[in-house]
């Protein structure tokens, strides 16, 4: 019986995949959490390994990199999944070794054909990655990013909120680009990792109960409120003050979403006429 390790923080998703494999005769062991699954590894050696990218202790390429750096596990294929796969998630993955990423929610049948495909290429000889170049990542394009020019227009539309106290462009890296408002928050800054973590929980929770990604999340703070905005590899944060300008901030952040929806889906001619017409737009 094919032995497959189940590396997910989440008790539904593990659940949930191991009614998917062990239903088909595999044997299913899982961890929650990256120490877990590295004390599970120094002792067990998996056939297949399905680990979640974003663990609380560990990140998921750090997993996948400590498997092939053992010679006794060097050769254990690793299928990554992920609520959001963008390219930078999809060049980490490959970094480290995995075979492919899948992004959740996907179905029982997605799951089996990844790991009837790993197990051929292990039996091959190989951990998988190199034998299955175009099947690293079964995910669709996320939302396009935001590029410079549309970046400005952005602050310049949202600094002009009635009430904003401060503001942040950062990347889903958790590098800061740009701060805006009349007051600084150091302490603000010091959490965006945390905060960008928040964003793709949230929305990988979402993407796995078949709803929409959830591109704006609003957290209660004691002295206002924080709206977060994503555009594919930007997160847009706003601390505002007074709940009642919510609702115009949700608008305006919304209204520049569907603009870069749109730069991505509609043939331009040049870039400056891109730029005029995203300008156009936001006035």
């Amino acid at each position: 019986m094919d032995k497959i390790f189940v590396i997910d923080d989440s008790l539904s998703v593990c659940i949930a995949i191991e009614r998917m494999l062990s239903g088909q005769g595999f044997e299913v062991t899982t961890a929650r959490s990256g120490e877990q699954a590295l004390d599970h590894l120094r002792r067990q050696r998996p056939d297949v390994i399905v680990c979640d990218l974003v663990l609380p202790d560990l990140d998921g390429t750090e997993i996948c990199s400590y498997v092939r750096e053992q010679p006794r596990l060097a050769s254990t294929p690793v299928i990554a999944i992920s609520g959001l796969v963008d390219a930078q998630v999809k060049a980490g993955a490959e970094r480290s070794g995995a075979m492919r990423v899948i992004k959740k929610p996907f179905s029982s049948e997605d799951l089996l054909h990844a790991v009837h495909a790993a197990l051929a290429s292990r039996a091959a000889g190989g951990s998988g990655a190199e034998h299955d170049p175009a099947a690293r990542v079964a995910a669709p394009p996320t939302a396009p990013t935001l590029d410079e020019r549309e970046l400005g227009y952005l602050v310049a539309e949202v600094s002009s909120l009635p009430s904003l106290r401060f503001g942040l462009i950062v990347r889903m890296d958790g590098r800061i680009e740009s701060q805006f408002g009349e007051h600084r928050n150091q302490q603000l800054r010091e959490v965006v990792p945390a905060l960008v973590d928040l964003v793709r929980r949230s929305a990988s929770a979402a993407e796995w109960l078949g709803q929409t990604d959830p591109h704006q999340l609003i957290f209660q703070a004691d002295d206002g409120m924080i709206l977060t905005q994503r555009y594919g590899d930007h997160l847009v944060v706003l601390v505002l003050a007074d709940p009642i300008v919510l609702g115009k901030a949700r608008f305006a952040l919304a209204r520049l979403r569907r603009r870069a929806d749109q730069r991505a889906k509609t043939p331009i001619h040049s870039y400056e006429e891109a730029a005029n017409d995203f300008q156009h737009d936001v006035r």
